[in-house]
Parts: C-alpha cells; structure tokens; sequence
C-alpha cells in the first residue's frame, strides 16, 4: 500500500504575524507585573511561555497568558491567541476562534489583524519528510489608511530532525500618499558700500562728494513635501534543529528510560508531524 499522503489546506483567516516583544525582561519581573494585571507584561509572559524563553516551553501557558491580555484588548496578545486557536497550539483548533480574535485585533485598527487567503500542499515521503509549498493573497490597511495587497509564496521541508521553509513576498507597486505640506522661508541681508567721488572746484572752495550705497537682498524658498506608504518587497527564512537538551539517557527504576527533553524551534501558521516514538 502506497504510504504518501497528500494533504491540502485552504485557509481564510486574518493574517498572523507572531509579535516578539523587544527585550522580555526577567522572568521573574514579567510574572510580577502579569500577575497584577499589566496587560503587556501578560502578553510577555505568553511569549515566554510559547518560546521557553527563560521558563519552560508550555504552549497551554502560553494561551492562558495571551487569553488573559486578549481580554484586555490588547492587540498583539489577540493575534497570538487567534493563531494559537488556529494552530491547536495549547488550545483545541478552532477556526472559527481564531477568526473571532483576529477580528477583534483588526477592529482596534492593528495592522496585523487584517487577512490573508491561500492555499498549501504538502507531501509526505516514506521517510518522514514532508515537503511543502504555498501561495497566500495578502491584504492589509495600514493605520494611516493605506491599502495594500501582496503576493506570497511559500516552500517547506519538514523532517524529524530539522525544519525549514522560506517565503518570498511580493506586493503590489503603488505608493499611498499620506501627507502632504509647504513649507516657506524668508532670509534678508544688507550690504553698505562707501566711496568718494573725484573733488571739483566751485570759486576759490573745494568740494568732493562722498556716495553711501545700501544693497537689501531678501530671499524667498517655497518648498513642497509629499510623504508616501509603500509595501516593500522581501523574503524570510527560518530553519529549526531538534535539541537535545539533557545529554544521554537517564536510567529509572525497572530498567525503564526516561527520553530527554527535546526542545524544537517555534514555526508560526504551520502543523508539525507528531515526534516518532523511539
């Protein structure tokens, strides 16, 4: 029997761009704040969480802590639950979740909040690889009121022991005017030149004429500024390597092993293949 299988996804939902926060901070710190109620701080957390970034890799604690600022109406924190809704990650997939918290962070004028249609294929070889391509229609309305559409274009390798994928991004040539002034300045100067003028005679007395001239020069600069949007084109890459974190086997009672931990690097809006059992 032929073991490949084939699987194609269509998905419409609002487009997810996973928010990293600049610096997270202490992890202590951020528990703090999240915990009194820091909206931000509960989001970082979340982000924590989702990465193992300081903590324990826990996606369940991810959402929970992106569920408490989404409620909030923070926006970021609303684009990483519907993504988690939409991936399963730490919460059953549900897509229709994860178009409500999309929306909810588009309604408050995010950027990343806006949507995306397309479709992927994937292909699974015999050997547990799985290679995959995708083409994504991308809209999105800046907050200064832009819109802007793009063409995006995906492939994949998926493996047991390392993933990776890199998409290309090409949007449409337009620029948006967004503003618009004139500016006017106005400099003066004056110059005094002096001189004397050859000296007659007038009867028996002397005369010579002493000229003074007064040059005002003002200058005029009138100046037009335009100011645009523009999507730019551009690509990404990423690849992932399954980690050992603890060298070795750990030998437990009854002969029996314990696995060590195995830590994967994070793949936003993609499915992993379930871990083969050893």
């Amino acid at each position: 029997m032929d073991t490949r299988a084939v699987r194609v996804l269509v998905s419409l939902a609002a487009l997810f761009v996973a928010a990293v926060a600049g610096a997270v901070g202490d992890s202590t710190t951020v528990r703090q704040r999240a915990e009194a109620g820091e909206p931000a701080a509960q989001f970082d957390l979340g982000l924590m969480y989702a990465t193992g970034a300081g903590v324990d890799q826990d996606d369940a604690a991810a959402a929970s802590w992106y569920r408490k600022a989404a409620d909030r109406n923070f926006a970021a924190a609303q684009v990483n639950l519907g993504a988690a809704y939409h991936d399963g990650r730490g919460v059953p997939r549900d897509a229709a979740a994860a178009i409500t918290w999309y929306r909810k962070a588009a309604d408050q004028g995010n950027a990343a909040g806006q949507y995306n249609l397309g479709v992927g294929y994937r292909h699974l070889l015999p050997n547990n690889v799985i290679l995959g391509a995708n083409v994504y229609y991308d809209y999105r309305e800046t907050q200064l009121g832009s819109e802007f559409e793009q063409l995006g274009l995906g492939v994949e390798v998926l493996s047991e022991w390392v993933d990776a994928r890199a998409n290309y991004y090409l949007p449409e040539d337009d620029k948006e005017l967004i503003n618009e002034f004139d500016t006017e300045t106005s400099s003066s100067s004056k110059s005094v030149d002096e001189y004397w003028l050859s000296p007659y005679a007038r009867g028996h007395t002397i005369f010579q004429k002493k000229v003074t001239e007064v040059t005002r020069t003002t200058t005029t600069i009138k100046q037009h500024f335009e100011q645009y949007e523009q999507a730019m084109e551009g690509w990404d890459a990423e690849v992932g390597v399954k980690h050992q974190r603890n060298a070795g086997l750990v030998a437990s009672h009854e002969g029996e092993h314990e696995q060590p931990n195995t830590l994967r690097a994070p793949r936003a809006g993609a499915e992993r293949p379930d871990t083969p059992s050893r």
